[in-house]
């Protein structure tokens, strides 16, 4: 896996239709935002345009790196994602996971990122 080392703050994680329509409008906030170097990562578990592109160019959103990862097998997508956080190193990252929910990702402790967890309610609170 090829990632470009960037300075990033926060990393939103999407992979399915509902992640994408529930953070694009929090991805395009911090995409404008000059607080903050944001990244929109794609697990790419949607490899078909039908899935994905159509998504992404209604709301007016564009994935900064897509993983590309074209399955939904639990165990590959943490896998890289895993791989993609360890070498980007942001300190935070955003999911749509919920706390009894998380995202199945653990990072080696060394290499940690907080996880925050973003609920409907949580949302309607930063806008």
């Amino acid at each position: 896996m090829q990632v470009e080392q960037r300075n990033v703050d926060v990393v939103t994680i999407a992979g399915t239709r509902p992640e994408i329509i529930k953070l694009s409008e929090l991805v395009q906030l911090l995409a404008s935002s000059q607080q903050y170097n944001h990244m929109l990562l794609y697990t790419g578990q949607h490899y078909s345009d039908n899935m994905k592109s159509v998504f992404f160019d209604e709301l007016r959103i564009k994935p900064d790196y897509d993983l590309r990862c074209d399955t939904s097998d639990v165990g590959m997508l943490k896998e890289s994602m895993v791989k993609f956080l360890s070498k980007m190193k942001p300190p935070m990252f955003l999911s749509t996971a919920t706390p009894t929910q998380p995202l199945p990702v653990r990072l080696p402790p060394r290499r940690s990122a907080r996880q925050l967890c973003i609920s409907r309610q949580a949302y309607a609170a930063l806008t």
